[in-house]
């Protein structure tokens, strides 16, 4: 009786197991997104903030950010070059915490807590597992073969 129930639960979990990639995917690329493109609206804001946080060139910078923020988040969600486009959204969020939060990271434990950090292992993850069945590259890779 007990393998049975086991079969049956690693069945069922065999069958959903699309959703954690999914869900990943559509809360990052949503974050990546949405501040993408807040900064596209409020550019000399975000210029002068990042000029405040002493970032070279800042005015090239800033929009830089904001259209990679956007583009890549909005490819991230539909599962587009989801292992790709995962890149620069790490190397974005290595350098906020390098800038931005560097004033509050006394300790390694401090990354713990902070929502930059913690999208790191959530794109890193997608890098190395992918999009997942309900994908863009899913479907394409499935069209390719």
């Amino acid at each position: 009786m007990i393998r049975k129930s086991v079969q049956l639960t690693l069945w069922f979990l065999d069958k959903i197991d699309f959703i954690a990639p999914l869900l990943t995917r559509i809360v990052v690329g949503s974050v990546f997104t949405l501040a993408g493109w807040g900064k596209l609206h409020s550019m000399p804001d975000v210029i002068q903030f990042f000029q405040s946080l002493g970032i070279p060139y800042a005015h090239y910078q800033a929009p830089f950010v904001a259209i990679t923020e956007l583009l890549c988040g909005s490819m991230l969600i539909l599962g587009l070059l989801s292992r790709i486009v995962s890149i620069p959204m790490i190397c974005i969020m290595i350098v906020a915490l390098a800038t931005a939060k560097k004033a509050e990271i006394t300790v390694f434990s401090d990354l713990f807590t902070m929502s930059d950090f913690l999208f790191i292992p959530l794109l890193l993850w997608i890098v190395v597992k992918g999009a997942g069945f309900l994908s863009a590259d899913y479907f394409i890779k499935k069209l390719m073969k």
